[in-house]
């Protein structure tokens, strides 16, 4: 899955992928230089990619909180192990994401990574890679049912996939106060 940074700005219209370091910078510097305060203490919630994380660390900080998608966290790792494996690790990993205590979620997602080392140790990588920004909602004590939907992208990309459903049916706009219903 390739994710998208897109900001639609008549001034400065910036479109990229998302590993690509030079394309998140603009898109932040864009969002900085329009008002965005990089001082102001903020939860990203970002799909994986290392140049967007990078970038939001370089333009606000270590400070800035960042929550890995655990959803698509978990694609990744399923990707490497065999099928009969997937039920057992996704037990796991949900365990320790509905736990309230970020050190007892890490200890249970690195004993997964150490049991399945033995036999996949790129599994045990993957996993292993980017352990604290998989809890980061977990760390930050935000109650569980906020915990579920910053937990991911799916917050974003519901709300992005709804409106372009939407705008594709329309064939006609009337004028930009309808494009903005």
């Amino acid at each position: 899955m390739r994710c998208t940074a897109e900001l639609l700005d008549k001034r400065s219209p910036i479109q990229g992928a998302t590993e690509n370091a030079a394309t998140v910078q603009a898109l932040l510097d864009n969002l900085v230089s329009r008002g965005l305060d990089p001082t102001v203490p903020r939860l990203f919630i970002a799909d994986g990619a290392k140049a967007l994380s990078k970038a939001i660390r370089r333009t606000f900080g270590p400070a800035a909180a960042i929550q890995r998608c655990q959803i698509h966290k978990a694609r990744n790792i399923m990707e490497r192990l065999p099928t009969e494996h997937h039920a057992a690790t996704r037990r796991v990993l949900r365990q320790a994401w509905e736990l309230d205590d970020a050190d007892k979620a890490e200890n249970l997602i690195r004993n997964l990574a150490r049991r399945l080392d033995q036999q996949w140790p790129g599994v045990a990588a993957s996993i292993l890679e980017g352990l604290d920004e998989i809890l980061t909602v977990v760390r930050l004590t935000l109650p569980k049912e906020l915990r579920r939907s910053l937990a991911c992208t799916n917050i974003a990309e519901n709300m992005m996939g709804t409106i372009r459903r939407v705008t594709r049916n329309v064939k006609r706009w009337r004028d930009a106060g309808m494009a903005l219903r």
